[in-house]
């Protein structure tokens, strides 16, 4: 988990936040996307939560070449949990609230309200981020969930579960979100959380984050449990930086055909469009004696630092997209540990770029 800083917030940066809010809500309705996806995650708190997502911060993303943002992690916690590094199952519904990253998200809520700080900044990221037409999505889930996926599950807490998601999306009406169904067996969940956001208006995007399954393409697994039950994710990002063993960048194109292939059985209108590589630490997903690869470490520990410095990351995205030019995109994990992040969405941006039928 990250370690929190803590910062205070001044009146000049209050200021900025009142600004940046009128700002966006002007420009709010004026999103132009482009076809091809340069996504990051991003591991962390706004400033005024203790994180590092300051509206300065904000404004150096809105800057990049990144189009789309991925905000983690929202899941449903007890109480006990809050300013801690757990998130364990609520005791009953009443301790049952939603966090992000530690931190409540609601301004109404009687025990433990979102401050109004707290919620401007959030508003202002969002909006400085949406003003330069990035799309800006929340991760539920990850790898400690707490109750959120049995929550969605079980028919005695589901209303609770879709009334936290549902009071989250009213504040704050953020793009869509990305559903991180990992080491639960609540699969039921996660097909109720897709629903609950399926249902919200205006449409959301919605994206799942599956691991690749190396060369079989089992991420077909995930996206399939929605469609059979009426929910059609937008895109699917796959970690290719964890969960099976990529040794060549040609494994990466077999894994994606696979996948593909997989899901075209149960929707056979799907295509390769949907699909986003993600590239993360030492991706994809590199062992001590595997030497296939280019070098692909999102946040290198040696220097100097060089011009070049993803050029083994670039290298697997540039193969990728030359081989599937329809490809939807690549991702990263996570922004907050990118060395830097703006020659990361410029490398990415040109990779895709160079994609050819």
């Amino acid at each position: 988990m990250l370690e929190r800083i803590i910062v205070k917030m001044t009146l000049p940066v209050l200021t900025r936040l009142k600004k940046y809010i009128i700002f966006s809500s002007v420009l709010i309705s004026t999103h132009v996307y482009g076809a091809a996806i340069n996504m990051a995650y991003v591991e962390t708190n706004t400033s005024s939560m203790g994180g590092n997502l300051s509206v300065a911060t904000a404004a150096d993303m809105a800057a990049s070449k990144f189009n789309m943002f991925i905000l983690s992690f929202l899941n449903i916690c007890s109480r006990k949990d809050i300013s801690t590094n757990n998130c364990t199952v609520p005791s009953s519904t009443s301790d049952a609230i939603l966090l992000w990253n530690n931190q409540p998200t609601d301004p109404d809520d009687q025990s433990n309200p979102a401050s109004a700080v707290q919620v401007s900044e959030i508003k202002a990221v969002i909006g400085i981020l949406n003003a330069a037409n990035k799309k800006v999505l929340f991760s539920v889930g990850g790898w400690i969930n707490g109750g959120t996926w049995s929550y969605f599950q079980n028919d005695a807490t589901n209303n609770i579960a879709k009334s936290l998601l549902g009071k989250f999306d009213s504040t704050y009406s953020p793009d869509g979100y990305d559903l991180d169904f990992e080491n639960s067996p609540y699969t039921n969940g996660f097909i109720a959380a897709g629903h609950v956001i399926a249902g919200f208006t205006p449409a959301k995007t919605l994206t799942i984050a599956p691991v690749s399954g190396g060369i079989t393409g089992s991420f077909s697994n995930q996206y399939c449990s929605l469609y059979s039950n009426k929910v059609t994710a937008n895109y699917i990002n796959i970690q290719f930086y964890a969960g099976g063993y990529i040794s060549k960048t040609d494994d990466i194109i077999k894994s994606l055909r696979a996948g593909t292939k997989s899901i075209k059985n149960c929707d056979s209108n799907f295509t390769e469009s949907k699909l986003l590589v993600g590239l993360g630490p030492n991706s994809p997903q590199l062992n001590a004696n595997n030497n296939n690869l280019p070098n692909c470490d999102v946040s290198p520990s040696s220097s100097p630092y060089t011009s070049d410095i993803y050029s083994g990351c670039k290298s697997i995205a540039t193969s990728v997209a030359s081989h599937i030019s329809s490809i939807g995109g690549f991702y990263v994990w996570d922004y907050d540990i990118l060395f830097q992040p703006l020659t990361w969405a410029s490398d990415m941006a040109s990779a895709l770029s160079s994609s050819s039928p």
